[in-house]
């Protein structure tokens, strides 16, 4: 047995953490260009401070442009949802098997471990967490660090030196992770069971993928063919389509289907 025998070794030590933890270096950026006064910098900190400065206003500027329309939201949608969305308490059994379901060495963001470390403490922590989830549940609210993230400027395509061709991605602590899929699995139920899905949704559905979407086309347009019409396709791609959501609108969507004040046990 040589378990111990580098525990005086710290630099082997660290490269076992790592190894357990799926730690990868990170690089430094190249020269950003800011997109405001064309200069070049190469500081960090102004780096930092560019893409958080364009980060958080892009999606505002862009809501700006949307054109302001006389219908009312309300007018497009179907008649309103006499019943509420109820929020069930968790167990511990259903949060080790989400901690069970999470892929091994995705990247977490602050407050949190490890995933590779937390599955072995599945058993020890799922409790607390219970405690914690269930009176998020109740309360309506969730805890200020769970909604804290580092951002990761991810490039896309173009210059690498123009902040507009980075898409932000946000790490948040593992622990809202599971916090998140709780919920979503009492939202997608609710939706499901009581019918609000558009029957052409095929994003974000179980058993539903852009294969349907394709095939749903194409039957389309071979229908057409057969009856000696014309099949013309639009197709459209929102810039920024989460960043310009207008909240407000959102939530009386959500109350209008159901999903309306604070979970009552």
């Amino acid at each position: 047995m040589q378990y111990y025998d580098n525990i005086s070794d710290g630099k082997k030590i660290w490269k076992g953490f790592k190894q357990i933890i799926h730690f990868k270096p990170t690089t430094s950026l190249s020269l950003i260009k800011t997109v405001d006064n064309n200069k070049e910098f190469s500081d960090p900190k102004h780096i930092s401070d560019a893409f958080n400065n364009y980060f958080a206003n892009v999606g505002n500027k862009l809501k700006n442009e949307i054109p302001i329309v006389n219908k009312r939201p309300q007018e497009y949608l179907r008649l309103p949802q006499s019943n509420s969305f109820f929020i069930s308490p968790t167990t511990t059994t259903e949060i080790e098997n989400i901690i069970t379901s999470l892929k091994s060495g995705k990247a977490v963001g602050p407050f949190s471990i490890p995933i590779d470390i937390l599955k072995p403490l599945k058993s020890v922590i799922s409790k607390p967490l219970e405690i914690l989830f269930n009176t998020s549940f109740s309360t309506g609210t969730v805890p200020t660090d769970f909604k804290l993230a580092n951002i990761i400027p991810v490039y896309k395509e173009g210059s690498r030196t123009c902040l507009s061709n980075y898409r932000p991605i946000s790490l948040l602590s593992v622990f809202n992770k599971l916090l998140e899929r709780l919920m979503y699995n009492r939202l997608i139920k609710y939706l499901v069971h009581s019918n609000i899905f558009y029957n052409k949704q095929f994003g974000f559905r179980t058993r539903h993928s852009t294969d349907h979407a394709i095939l749903c086309i194409i039957d389309k347009m071979q229908r057409a063919i057969e009856n000696r019409n014309i099949s013309c396709g639009i197709f459209l791609d929102f810039s920024k389509a989460f960043d310009t959501v207008n909240h407000n609108i959102l939530i009386k969507k959500l109350e209008h289907y159901g999903i309306r004040g604070i979970a009552k046990e």
